[in-house]
């Protein structure tokens, strides 16, 4: 049985170099496993990640606001991104979990 405690803390965008646009936000994560040795050549385990369900972003990059544009047509692609906000963002991973057994020979 164990667990894990993920910390991160804020941090700046990539590519923000001066700083001047808020922080991504900094986020913890719990992760849990548990095993059980049915006996010498097999073992069964549980594990699961993110327990608390952190739906918040772990990285931050600036990209251009033009490069939604489409080069042919000149139209931007609606609802994808929002053309004047250069940030962009990667979310955490949802709860996960799964199990297994492992086998000796």
């Amino acid at each position: 049985m164990g667990a894990d405690l993920v910390y991160r803390s804020s941090q700046y965008y990539f590519g923000d170099e001066i700083n001047a646009l808020p922080k991504v936000s900094g986020f913890a994560a719990v992760n849990l496993r548990t095993s059980y040795q049915v006996n010498k050549n097999l073992q069964v385990f549980g594990v699961l990640n993110n327990a608390l369900n952190y739906r918040g972003a772990t990285y931050g990059t600036l990209y251009e606001t033009d490069s939604t544009t489409n080069q042919v047509s000149g139209a931007s692609i609606p609802g994808l991104f929002s053309s004047n906000d250069p940030r962009a963002v990667t979310l955490a991973p949802p709860l996960e979990v799964f199990g297994g057994v492992k086998m000796t020979f």
